[in-house]
């Protein structure tokens, strides 16, 4: 097994892309996509977004997944299927400090013509990466998550390990990486990191500021619209702040999103009256994240609506 990167373009016309399976032809001018693709089957992999044809793509790194299986169809398709999905607390450079992360663009002689980069990658979308390489760039990933400082907001007890590396460590960024795929504890601080930062510490339901206690913590909960235990991914497109007693309300779907028109929708028959109104009273629709690439899938708040909520959408 070796680690990989898929490259989620902007523009990829004609390719069916989602969070949770990649898409991916065999023809001319591709280079080992399918070798590649089967040794990332059990392993990690970056989620990056090159340049694109036009120009429009940022080049970076946005986040990780793991890769479960890969499916062949008809006509040379492929198709990577994905779990464990996390967005980065900020999409890393493709080109870091210390120069490129990656060590097939640092090998690009220096002396080479401007678009080197661009042409190696060509025919590159699915491509494997170092173990070493891939930790660096986890590691500045989750810059925020890992700092120290933001532990009480996030909810990261003092003494986690992620907070507290030994003192004899070869590489701090491969154990980093260890760490935040065996536990949930850091998986969750950026989730909750992710949420609440692309609302503004706003309950998305109530509408309602977040309060902070004494120690600097938001009174928030960074809710999962479709669990992590049914599939859904740690990206902020599946979640949204929340306050204690929404959330409950929205875990146990006495309370539900419409996926069509963000109309909040209160289960008649099993929430008291004066519930009811004040939630009714206090916003009629979802309140949206600061970027409109943040809000909410379509397809989470569907699978709410209809397996917790259990409303026909019909």
């Amino acid at each position: 097994m070796s680690r990989g990167i898929l490259s989620f373009s902007p523009d990829r016309g004609g390719y069916s892309d989602s969070i949770e399976r990649y898409h991916f032809q065999k023809k001319p001018g591709t280079r080992g996509y399918v070798d590649a693709a089967k040794a990332m089957v059990g392993t990690w992999a970056l989620i990056y977004e090159p340049g694109g044809k036009d120009g429009n793509g940022r080049k970076v790194y946005l986040g990780i997944a793991r890769v479960t299986s890969l499916e062949e169809g008809p006509d040379q398709n492929y198709y990577l299927h994905l779990t464990e999905q996390q967005f980065f607390d900020t999409p890393v450079p493709q080109l870091g400090p210390e120069g490129y992360y990656e060590k097939l663009l640092r090998d690009i002689p220096a002396s080479a013509s401007p678009g080197a980069v661009g042409r190696e990658l060509v025919g590159r979308s699915v491509r494997l990466i170092s173990d070493m390489d891939f930790a660096a760039i986890v590691f500045d990933g989750f810059k925020e998550t890992r700092n120290p400082q933001n532990a009480k907001k996030l909810g990261i007890p003092p003494s986690a390990d992620i907070l507290n590396p030994p003192n004899d460590l070869p590489d701090e960024r491969e154990w980093f990486f260890q760490q935040f795929q065996a536990t949930r504890i850091a998986r969750d601080a950026a989730f909750r990191g992710a949420v609440l930062g692309a609302y503004d510490n706003f309950c998305a339901i109530s509408h309602l500021p977040g309060l902070v206690n004494g120690g600097g913590r938001v009174e928030l909960a960074a809710a999962h619209i479709k669990p992590v235990e049914y599939g859904g991914p740690d990206i902020v497109q599946n979640g949204f702040p929340l306050t204690g007693t929404v959330h409950w309300m929205f875990d146990r779907g006495l309370i539900t999103v419409d996926p069509d028109d963000r109309s909040i929708v209160v289960a008649h028959n099993r929430v008291p009256p004066e519930w009811r109104a004040a939630l009714l009273d206090l916003k009629k629709k979802l309140r949206p994240p600061k970027n409109a690439f943040d809000a909410p899938a379509e397809k989470y708040l569907r699978w709410h609506r209809l397996e917790r909520f259990g409303a026909s959408l019909t």
